[in-house]
């Protein structure tokens, strides 16, 4: 006997309801991307640093996957066995800022240089990587929501549509990710130092095309909300209003700063919009 039956049976005897007329139903809630999005606890991406992915692809990664929205990756896997396999990308939390646009590619020096700025930029993360290091709503990406995105191009700046789905209605976990997440992470993001990782960042591919031109599918994805205007209403009429300030909207707006400034670098990126930055949880389809 389930614990639901058995608890519906002394339900019954406590209202003295005879045995014989006693009919108890257990409804089943289909199982769905919705459901099992609205039984995970919300939970916090921490920014750890910069990089510069393969083919040149700049991105924010974050410190790993916490273990609610792990333990949500591996419902997802398990239940839909019409899932595509998971893409390397999503393996581990990242926000991908820009790529180089069309035939651009990047010299030796210039992966240096942008590996140093990257560096360089990403030591205000430093001090607030772990639980209880002072950090505030400022310093964190609290993920109490995803959104089903349908789009017309792989950076999401083009979408046909978007179903929010909330997380469930309780505190988040502040848990950081397992030993296995962070090292995974950790080792990603020194890749850029190692010898021959040149190879990598300038491999063809992954140009502003790949990612601005039309490409349909479905992703599982958390929007960055600091880049998101707020809406204020004023004298009866609503008015955009500018977002709070972020540690990560700061470092980005730097990094950007850093990089367009430098004469060998300047020119070399197309930049993502802002309101388009996400982390993917999965994708869904495409």
């Amino acid at each position: 006997m389930s614990m639901t039956t058995k608890l519906a049976h002394e339900v019954c005897e406590k209202l003295e309801i005879p045995p014989e007329t006693q009919t108890v139903e257990v409804q089943r809630v289909p199982l769905s991307v919705d459901t099992l999005t609205a039984q995970a606890s919300p939970a916090v991406l921490r920014p750890l640093g910069f990089l510069v992915s393969w083919q040149g692809v700049l991105a924010l990664a974050y410190t790993g996957w916490p273990p609610s929205l792990l333990h949500l990756k591996q419902q997802l896997n398990s239940a839909f066995a019409s899932l595509p396999k998971e893409s390397p990308g999503s393996l581990w939390p990242k926000t991908s800022l820009g790529a180089l646009k069309e035939g651009a590619r990047l010299t030796p020096q210039q992966l240096d240089t942008l590996t140093s700025i990257c560096k360089d930029v990403s030591s205000a993360f430093q001090s607030v990587t772990r639980p209880g290091d002072g950090e505030t709503d400022s310093h964190i990406v609290l993920v109490d929501s995803l959104s089903m995105v349908t789009f017309e191009c792989r950076c999401l700046e083009r979408q046909l549509s978007s179903k929010l789905m909330m997380l469930a209605d309780r505190e988040p976990d502040l848990s950081a990710p397992s030993n296995t997440e962070s090292a995974r992470v950790q080792t990603i993001l020194k890749e850029p130092e190692a010898p021959g990782y040149w190879f990598h960042a300038s491999r063809d591919g992954g140009r502003e095309s790949h990612y601005r031109g039309n490409a349909l599918g479905v992703t599982l994805a958390h929007t960055l909300p600091f880049f998101q205007p707020a809406m204020s209403s004023l004298s009866h009429q609503a008015a955009t209003v500018s977002p709070p300030r972020h540690i990560i909207a700061d470092a980005i707006t730097t990094l950007k700063s850093a990089i367009e400034g430098d004469p060998e670098l300047a020119g070399l990126y197309a930049w993502f919009e802002p309101t388009s930055l996400h982390v993917t949880l999965r994708g869904i389809l495409g």
